[in-house]
């Protein structure tokens, strides 16, 4: 049988029809696929796809720790100058947010932008990975997080990752952030990303708080201390946001998180105050940016104002609500320990400039400058470099005993009738037997607190707070069976609060100091409890009838400084 001739043509039916599909698809996505376009506002410029829903003013929300602010002075609200978010029509979940706003007054970079993730976030909030980078000719800070959100308030929180590029110039702010799926954030950033640009003008301004940090090998000394040392960033109220406007450090000197820093870290000497906030972020790691962990008020700290010296202490987490540090480490501190001329000294702060990461500097002691008042040493002059932000941190010997607070501007001291402020280009490290008396009270127990002499004021020591506080332990049983209770919470309220006063949802204001029963039943209080006092104690246990007893702890001035009032306390089911 011949075969029938249009079998020939099958070969090319079956090409066209592929050749048609083909440019079919090619037609399809040219008309889906977005196309390129160029974004420009306020002179920041950057390439990106297009099919973006109309953008969206971004409401500020009040910031987490704005309820623990006892503000004095509050300022006007001063906006940004430009905030939006997109909306990406393919992906609802991928958005483009853009912020150009006014430079903050601390001039670590990366520290601002922390700052205002972890107050934006609160504890969803985790970082993955920062770098500095170049991108056409100016510094740019890519930082990469993981956060928790809800897109509207019915609906159920979500994880979502971002991708963050910031810079300086001039006096303006400008923060391009990605939000979405890893897939998502990784695709657009790299459209984005190799294309920013900001005005001509701006390029030229210095980025060295960008620099990253790498870990050095540093003395066991040196590892040792570097966990006690933190950085305290200074934070005002400008109206409804809170701004962070310096940076300073400071030396753990108690495991209930007593710092000892500079007085200068938490005031404003322009505007003759306090600071409203101070938030503290902890070492995370060599050339590693720390971790911001919790905030204070100044206003409830002991300061010697004429020392250049402050005693301060968090009791607010990050979002604001009230805290208590414990088992931080502290530094080993030896008030016998004096730093001699030809002495190896080592600094450790955080300096402004720099990836944000501690820096460690050292050198000799090459001699003292002495009050003109009293005669004693008001510094050790040492030719290890002193930064600003480094101030109220650690100066340590070769042993890693603390032998005083490194000062790199505003040191005060009068000398020959003049006001000191620096020595030439060498360090000045206010000596520890300086700080004895803040050192005794940090040791002996102490609560932040509003002073009674200035409202809303400083709180100046006095010789009798190195006195005061009793360590108070004991253990609480089952009344029934005599066994241990553990997780018991044992409560010391204020002077003056009664039984019939307690408010469980006062605690924060009501209470002393407390501690936690182990599983032996035991507890011992987190702070000291001054003596000359009587006081009301409540003890509560799951399971148990709450036990709470008006004037059941009464210590007088010859109280033991390590003391079990009760030999133990029971609760009954």
């Amino acid at each position: 049988m011949k075969p029938r001739p249009f079998y020939q043509y099958d070969l090319l039916v079956v090409i066209a029809a592929l050749a048609l599909v083909a440019t079919g698809g090619l037609a399809y996505r040219s008309l889906t696929a977005p196309s390129m376009h160029a974004y420009e506002k306020e002179g920041l410029g950057f390439t990106w796809p297009g099919q973006w829903l109309p953008s969206e003013p971004v409401a500020m929300a009040p910031p987490r720790l704005l309820g623990g602010v006892d503000a004095q002075a509050p300022g006007k609200t001063r906006a940004p100058i430009f905030h939006e978010i997109y909306s990406y029509a393919r992906d609802p979940e991928l958005r483009l947010e853009v912020r150009i706003d006014y430079r903050a007054g601390y001039g670590n970079l990366r520290g601002v932008l922390s700052f205002e993730r972890r107050n934006r976030y609160g504890e969803m909030y985790r970082q993955i990975d920062g770098r500095a980078m170049n991108i056409g000719g100016h510094d740019w800070l890519r930082t990469r997080y993981q956060y928790a959100y809800k897109p509207e308030k019915t609906h159920s929180p979500r994880t979502a990752v971002a991708v963050e590029y910031a810079t300086l110039g001039g006096n303006r702010l400008y923060v391009v952030t990605i939000h979405g799926s890893p897939r998502a954030t990784q695709w657009l950033s790299g459209i984005v990303g190799p294309t920013l640009i900001v005005p001509p003008e701006t390029r030229a301004a210095p980025m060295s708080p960008l620099v990253v940090g790498e870990p050095r090998i540093h003395r066991e000394v040196v590892r040792q201390t570097l966990p006690s040392v933190v950085l305290v960033m200074a934070v005002d109220l400008h109206g409804k946001r809170l701004a962070p406007v310096a940076g300073g450090s400071g030396t753990v000197v108690a495991a209930d998180g007593s710092i000892l820093t500079n007085f200068h870290v938490i005031y404003d000497e322009e505007r003759d105050r306090l600071h409203d906030l101070f938030v503290i972020g902890r070492f995370h790691g060599e050339g590693r940016e720390p971790e911001y962990v919790c905030a204070g008020r100044p206003n409830r700290s002991k300061i010697m104002a004429e020392r250049d010296l402050a005693l301060i202490q968090c009791d607010l987490d990050m979002d604001g609500q009230p805290w208590t540090p414990h088992d931080w480490p502290a530094v080993p501190i030896d008030l016998s320990e004096n730093a001699a001329r030809g002495e190896q000294i080592w600094v450790i702060g955080y300096p402004d400039v720099g990836g944000g990461a501690a820096a460690v500097s050292t050198g000799e002691v090459t001699g003292t400058v002495r009050d003109d008042i009293d005669g004693q040493t008001s510094f050790l002059v040492t030719t290890a470099s002193i930064s600003a932000g480094s101030s109220g941190g650690a100066a340590i010997d070769e042993q890693g005993f603390l032998v005083g607070v490194p000062t790199a501007f505003r040191a005060r001291a009068r000398v020959d009738g003049k006001d000191v402020t620096r020595l030439d280009d060498e360090g000045l490290v206010r000596p520890l037997a300086r700080a004895a008396l803040l050192i005794a009270v940090a040791q002996a127990g102490w609560t932040p607190t509003l002073g009674d002499n200035q409202v809303g004021g400083p709180v100046e020591p006095t010789e009798s707070d190195a006195a005061l506080g009793v360590e108070i332990s004991s253990v609480v049983r089952d009344a029934a069976n005599d066994n241990p209770v553990a997780g018991a919470v044992v409560i010391v309220f204020r002077p003056g609060v009664t039984a019939s006063d307690v408010d469980m949802n006062r605690l924060h204001e009501q209470a002393l100091t407390w501690g936690r029963t182990d599983d032996n039943g035991r507890f011992t209080l987190q702070h000291r409890v001054p003596r000359g006092v009587t006081y009301t104690v409540a003890v509560l246990a799951k399971g148990y009838q709450p036990l709470i007893e008006t004037g059941v702890l009464s210590l007088g001035q010859d109280a033991p400084s390590a003391y079990d009032p009760w030999g133990q306390i029971h609760v009954e089911r």
